[in-house]
């Protein structure tokens, strides 16, 4: 009883596969369509197969469209058409489908359109399906239910405007202070960076930085300063061949003594040493007035 059961069970779950067969007098043409599921999800999709064996030569035209009905199944095409060579002069065609459910349903129908075959004798032979194929489409989506449906709720109230605050309550007072506060230091940002907007680095500026200072590598920021103010070009992240193969290009510029200065200063940075920190301000210096216009 129980293999008969399972035997059941397998055979109700099986794929299923039409068949159609015609005759021309001792020419036998066989038509079969198959499918290789019986159940699928409505996300996924079964392979469709039309196999038209008959004698040569065998032309099949596909049917397009491939369904008799529209708002069920999305159809996609395998490649194109397989041939093959069987004995006694015969051929077999193949043709194979992707089909993605659109609906689901315990039996969606696959109703084949009739293909049009030539076999043998020149006249066209229609094929057409007597049946339709059917899959089960599951679906985990519930259709709407008027019993789901939450019950009809009355009107919310709406919350009582909040009792403004007295004019003088002492959180207006710390409020007013704090935006106060956030105003003045506002105020005094934009006035910072105002100075520095407009701050000109100018032969009087580069003297102001120099003042005091005996780094090397701080007198060479200032001369990159200086000239990409001066010529209103950038410096900053050019090595020290690069800016002067640039400055070769700017008449007014004092390509050699550039090049004394920044060799000195690299020569003290590499020694680990601040080297002759006067003769360097100097050397800067005479490189900021010649390229100070006269007034």
């Amino acid at each position: 009883m129980t293999t008969l059961l399972c035997l059941a069970a397998i055979i109700g779950t099986s794929p299923a596969s039409l068949l159609e067969t015609r005759r021309t007098g001792n020419l036998e043409i066989r038509a079969t369509a198959d499918i290789d599921t019986a159940e699928i999800r409505l996300s996924g999709e079964v392979r469709l197969r039309l196999i038209v064996e008959g004698p040569t030569p065998l032309e099949v035209t596909r049917p397009k469209p491939l369904l008799t009905t529209t708002g069920t199944w999305r159809v996609r095409e395998e490649g194109l058409p397989l041939r093959e060579i069987l004995p006694n002069q015969r051929q077999r065609w193949v043709m194979e489908y992707r089909l993605s459910p659109l609906v689901p349903g315990e039996a969606t129908p696959i109703s084949l359109s009739p293909l049009i075959v030539q076999s043998g004798p020149p006249d066209d032979i229609q094929i057409a399906w007597k049946e339709s194929l059917h899959i089960k489409v599951t679906t985990t989506i519930k259709k709407p239910n008027a019993e789901d449906l939450r019950p009809v709720t009355g009107i919310e109230q709406t919350p009582d405007d909040p009792t403004p605050p007295a004019l003088f309550d002492r959180r207006w007072w710390l409020f007013a202070a704090g935006l106060l506060a956030l105003l003045i230091v506002g105020i005094d940002q934009y006035r910072r960076r105002s100075r520095d907007v407009i701050e000109i680095l100018d032969a009087a500026w580069a003297e102001r930085q120099m003042a005091g200072t005996a780094d090397p590598d701080r007198l060479v920021i200032i001369l990159r300063q200086f000239l990409e103010h001066r010529l209103n070009q950038p410096f900053a992240a050019r090595t020290s061949a690069e800016l002067a193969d640039e400055l070769r290009g700017i008449p007014e510029c004092p390509v050699v003594e550039v090049e004394a200065f920044l060799e000195m200063c690299d020569t003290a940075r590499f020694s680990g040493t601040t080297g002759d920190s006067m003769a360097l301000r100097e050397q800067l210096r005479a490189i900021i007035l010649a390229l100070t216009p006269v007034e």
